[in-house]
């Protein structure tokens, strides 16, 4: 943030669902009539998507029939599967996917698995529980106060509320609270900022994660850059950034730090997102040696007039010394895990921020410069960490286009201290990482009056939104009249843990692996398939590769055969059931009475 003010949920950063099937409820996405509770599949009132789900109050039941087998042009992966008996490829003229092909001829129907995957080598994916949902509030007026492109030239920035890092008095720590046990996660989290709590002494680390666990929540961010002793009045022991004096000259004293808070976390069973450098550290809040090696302007006040260290992100220079920084990172090892990578601890390490605020308040931006670096990052990142944006300075810039058309890009990280607007603005968000296919996080709110209010009103909406949310920060110790917050503040911290346990309960918008799903962009592997399906459904499961992932694709619209409830959700431009010996409504090429 700036001034220092994570299918979105990530199902991959806690436990999986585990257990047998369940049938779904009333809203929850579907595939068979079975699937629900209601025993009814269908997308009759699914206007917005035209997606399955089990629905109330209708005779017109339109998802397949699973009892006999799969029916005609459902996705398949073997003619065993197909009521009709013959999965092929041969009448899907514009995605070329296997369906259940009725009148196929005999020679092109699969009847058994590529020898390349035999069916004893294919793992079994056990269903797990598809969580009940009602259906989400579609916004169709204008957003308000939202840009989804990134402009060329922004405003001069103004006096601006959000926090600083000069320090302030206030209360004394309060007592560590009792330990309970944590609900077991589903999915859905919370988080907090705190993102010097690495350089805190050891017993108020301590107090902090414990009283964090104690309030369900599960994952902390922090970052790597110079902080002062005492800042905020805490016990900072201060630390310079990873590159003070000479950039690429790098003084671990920082990653030794993180690697000791790593181990706390960890035994928490919490997790951290790392924002591996500070837009505010090129000479706004503080300076590092960027500073000096590319001649950036320096801030008079921070707070009033932003610098503008243009410099920095166009010099193909920079560019190269910052990507050395992101090597140096996540090659560093932890001597607590036993002499691993940061690279590959996803048992404590959720995500990489790039960089806090890219670009935050600056008039003159590179669309590039992120996506730039994430593809840098993204192939040395093992075991699932995911890369992240690192929000924006507004909601506006957290929605850059090139963040969400950036295949290198994981997590899209939103921050906002305008909690107006809330519902249009995380709508909007919600339908772009739809499209493209990214996990969303509210990485940064917060208020400095009050707090409670802030709290309710941003988790109503980012739980009822299935979102993920970060307050801006939790501190040792907690000033009331300034955005640190902890224990002390009964109100607010009672706020957050109550709203932090109700997100334990929710299902994220994308789904975890085993969960049935109709498209790819549902899960949070980003692969929807039933390739590796015993019975022939698409189930969420591990991204392998893109040609394994056969669901039907979003982007480009449905896939032949795919089953529809409007023309324009078809490649083929044509929503019909006239080949359809089932009367359910499919993309059909060449077809007529269109829908």
């Amino acid at each position: 943030m700036y001034m220092h003010a994570f299918n979105i949920f990530l199902p991959i950063f806690f436990s999986l669902f585990q257990g047998s099937f369940s049938l779904v409820g009333t809203w929850g996405f579907c595939i068979h009539n079975s699937d629900c509770a209601n025993n009814c599949c269908s997308n009759i009132y699914s206007n917005s998507d035209g997606r399955l789900k089990c629905t109330p109050n209708t005779n017109v039941c339109n998802a397949p029939v699973q009892n006999s087998g799969l029916s005609d042009w459902t996705i398949c992966a073997i003619s065993s599967q197909c009521a009709n008996k013959c999965c092929s490829n041969q009448y899907s003229t514009s995605d070329g996917k296997y369906k259940c092909t009725t009148g196929g001829s005999p020679s092109l129907c699969i009847q058994s698995l590529p020898t390349n995957a035999p069916t004893s080598s294919l793992p079994i994916i056990t269903p797990t529980r598809l969580p009940s949902s009602k259906p989400r509030q579609v916004i169709t007026s204008t957003p308000t106060k939202i840009s989804t492109n990134v402009p060329q030239v922004r405003p001069t920035p103004t006096q601006s509320s959000k926090p600083n890092r000069s320090p302030t008095k206030s209360p004394t720590a309060p007592p560590t609270p009792k330990l309970t046990p944590q609900p077991t996660a589903s999915g859905m989290w919370t988080g907090v900022n705190s993102y010097f709590l690495h350089t805190l002494s050891d017993s108020d680390q301590i107090s902090i994660l414990t009283a964090l666990k104690a309030a369900h929540v599960q994952v902390v961010r922090i970052f790597i850059n110079s902080v002062g002793a005492g800042s905020k009045g805490s016990s900072s022991v201060g630390v310079r950034d990873l590159e003070q004096t000479s950039v690429g000259v790098y003084d671990d004293t920082v990653l030794f730090m993180i690697d000791k808070l790593m181990s706390k976390v960890s035994s928490f069973g919490m997790r951290l997102i790392i924002a591996i450098h500070d837009r505010y550290s090129l000479g706004c809040w503080a300076s590092d040696a960027y500073v000096t090696k590319y001649n950036l302007p320096v801030a008079g006040d921070c707070g009033t007039a932003v610098n503008q260290p243009v410099n920095f992100y166009s010099s193909a220079a920079a560019m190269q010394d910052f990507d050395n920084r992101i090597r140096h990172v996540l090659s560093h090892t932890n001597a607590f895990f036993g002499g691993r990578p940061w690279s590959s601890l996803s048992e404590v390490v959720v995500a990489f921020d790039i960089q806090n605020e890219s670009q935050g308040h600056m008039t003159t931006v590179n669309s590039q410069w992120l996506c730039g670096r994430a593809a840098v990052m993204k192939p040395l990142l093992t075991n699932g960490i995911l890369v992240a944006t690192g929000g924006g300075a507004e909601f506006a810039d957290s929605l850059a286009m090139s963040s969400f058309q950036c295949a290198a890009v994981d997590i899209v990280a939103l921050h906002t201290y305008d909690l107006s607007s809330l519902t249009t603005n995380l709508q909007t968000a919600m339908d772009l990482a739809g499209r493209f296919k990214k996990r969303l996080v509210v990485e940064e709110y917060g208020s400095q009056s009050s707090k409670a209010g802030a709290i309710q009103a941003m988790m109503s909406v980012t739980n009822g939104f299935q979102i993920p949310s970060m307050w801006w920060e939790v501190m040792v110790p907690n000033s009331f009249s300034d955005f640190e917050l902890f224990t002390d503040d009964s109100n607010a911290w009672g706020a957050l843990s109550t709203l932090a346990a109700s997100a334990l309960s929710i299902s994220s918008h994308l789904l975890p692996t085993s969960s049935l799903c109709t498209h790819s962009f549902q899960c949070s592997s980003g692969c929807c398939t039933n390739v590796l399906s015993s019975d022939g459904r698409l189930r969420c499961a591990p991204f392998e590769s893109a040609s394994s992932c056969n669901a039907p694709s979003r982007d480009g619209g449905l896939g032949d055969w795919d089953f529809c409830a409007a023309s324009s959700q078809c490649i083929a431009g044509c929503c019909s059931r006239q080949y359809s010996d089932d009367n359910m409504f499919k993309c059909t090429p060449g077809g007529s009475s269109c829908l």
